[in-house]
């Protein structure tokens, strides 16, 4: 818009001169003849014919100063924006970013490798230098990860947004914990009948819109993907604590060798950081927030009866105890609890245990300990194990 402005401005300035240099030539007073330059009159008409030609070549210098400054300008101006929007639209969504990412993408230069005799005198002469530059040439070809990151195993979490130092909407925070734990996103009118069931249906799609476009603000404008009703998160434009516990469970799934599913166990726990989503109040997502904390419980007790076999039976009650007060209805965790207690030679402890969880279990369920529980506490007190139903 405003380069449109300035190119007519240009232009009434250009036709203003235009006219002025026509009117002068027509008004062009006549030159005296070199008899009359000696009276009076002819020196008046002298000075007007001077003052005429000074104002003619004035305009003339001023018209060619503006077609030469357009020139200039036209040539240092870098193409319009609307020129490259069609283009832009149709990049893909792994370049990832916002306009400015999107539009202006960064083109790595192609650098050619360092041969074999140069790496060597590299290394003769500098120590370390060539490893070091296979190291960052591998670091500079692999894609950096999403520099947003959303946390959900914890109190809710936004960070890296294009905006620092400006809040989310409230109903944005929520919509974007939504898609977070729901991958496949979800339709519009279950996305309110979900976060704001009170919520009129007008005002309900009003407030969605704004929230999907307040993260798309922060975040990018491609990192909610809205296809008709269908509002989805593009995981590629954002990181996410969930997807990264999705993956270790993945992995610990595939992986057969203690050592490797031990190391897979450890990165899932360190994703908690807390409660998940705590200090939100969303009811909506309460199952989803014991379902999580049940989850952790149940890694908690596999590591630690990982650390139990390896004879780490200091860590295993560590994890136990852990887990038992993420879950406390849980008797896995306390089974693992008495087994290291025992073998950490403290029989009292096992006692106490199992007698808190009797008591536990009666006053919130009026039940009795399951039946492996019973055997196992009579096990480590070396007792008689049939134990009837």
């Amino acid at each position: 818009m405003r380069t449109v402005a300035r190119s007519l401005s240009r232009f009434l300035r250009a036709t203003v001169l235009v006219a002025v240099i026509w009117l002068l030539v027509e008004s062009r007073p006549p030159l005296p003849s070199a008899t009359r330059l000696v009276n009076s009159g002819g020196a008046d008409r002298l000075l007007g014919f001077v003052a005429w030609l000074g104002l003619l070549l004035v305009a003339i210098g001023l018209l060619f100063r503006l077609v030469a400054y357009s020139r200039q300008s036209g040539a240092a101006r870098a193409a319009p924006i609307r020129h490259l929007r069609p283009f832009h639209r149709e990049i893909p969504r792994e370049l990832g970013g916002g306009y400015s990412e999107r539009a202006f993408p960064l083109i790595p230069r192609q650098r050619t490798p360092l041969s074999v005799e140069s790496s060597r005198e590299l290394e003769s002469t500098h120590p370390g230098t060539a490893t070091a530059t296979e190291s960052g040439s591998e670091i500079a070809d692999s894609n950096p990860p999403p520099a947003v990151r959303i946390s959900v195993l914890g109190p809710l979490r936004i960070t890296g947004t294009h905006k620092q130092g400006r809040r989310l909407r409230g109903a944005t925070r929520e919509l974007l914990a939504y898609l977070v734990l729901h991958p496949k996103g979800g339709h519009r009118d279950q996305i309110i009948e979900t976060l704001w069931p009170d919520q009129p249906p007008d005002q309900g799609r009003n407030r969605l819109w704004r929230a999907a476009a307040d993260a798309r603000n922060h975040l990018g404008d491609s990192a909610v993907i809205r296809e008709r009703d269908h509002y989805q998160l593009d995981r590629s434009q954002v990181t996410t604590d969930f997807d990264q516990l999705e993956n270790a469970l993945t992995e610990l799934s595939r992986s057969d060798e203690a050592k490797k599913q031990s190391s897979w166990l450890e990165q899932a726990l360190a994703l908690f950081v807390g409660e998940p989503l705590a200090g939100s109040d969303l009811p909506w997502a309460e199952s989803e927030q014991r379902r999580l904390a049940a989850l952790r419980a149940d890694l908690l007790e596999r590591a630690g009866r990982m650390r139990l076999e390896s004879g780490d039976a200091s860590g295993a009650l560590a994890l136990a105890e852990e887990a038992a007060a993420a879950d406390s209805s849980n008797e896995r965790p306390v089974q693992l609890a008495i087994e290291a207690e025992a073998a950490l030679g403290r029989r009292e402890a096992v006692v106490e245990r199992y007698e808190r969880l009797r008591r536990n279990l009666d006053d919130q369920f009026g039940l009795e300990p399951n039946r492996d529980t019973k055997v196992l506490y009579r096990r480590l007190l070396g007792q008689d194990a049939s134990i009837s139903t």
